[in-house]
């Protein structure tokens, strides 16, 4: 995984069908009892039980494309979806605020009246950073999970 990286993702070609894969994932499943899985037609999301489960807990998504007679596999590392949009819904609050504070304290600027309104923008700023580095640390917190998850996936034999 990239430092950058939120949310990461891998690529995987594999000859079996969609269907075929589906059934492998549900004799994995059948055998333990530490993940859990919701199984959709072209999406599978993984997730590992925890009788403790916090809000960054990770989710493994797995899309399934068909084509050619092959099924390309596109693995997708998050948090939960709620927490997700939770994110981008603080973070582009965060972006529209700054920019009306922007507009707002440069044209009072170029009017030539005081403008203390820009004083918010390294406080607007640092409410991203801090943001950024909370994803970062429930991350760091949810890799024993990603991990658990990423066996689970190198497990199955697509």
């Amino acid at each position: 995984m990239e430092i950058i990286e939120i949310r990461p993702r891998f690529h995987f070609n594999s000859d079996l069908s969609r269907e075929q894969i589906i059934e492998e994932i549900k004799v994995k499943l059948g055998g333990q009892n530490s993940i859990t899985a919701k199984l959709g037609h072209q999406q599978v999301t993984l997730q590992v039980m925890d009788p403790d489960e916090k809000f960054w807990a990770p989710v493994l998504t797995l899309y399934l494309d068909s084509e050619d007679h092959k099924t390309r596999i596109t693995g997708l590392y998050g948090p939960k979806p709620e927490v997700w949009m939770l994110f981008m819904f603080i973070y582009l609050a965060l972006g529209l605020i700054t920019m009306f504070v922007l507009i707002i304290g440069l044209s009072q600027y170029s009017l030539g009246i005081t403008s203390y309104i820009l004083w918010l923008i390294p406080f607007l700023l640092g409410g991203v950073l801090v943001l950024y580095f909370s994803n970062a640390a429930g991350k760091r917190l949810a890799r024993p999970k990603m991990a658990d998850l990423q066996v689970f996936y190198n497990n199955l034999n697509v």
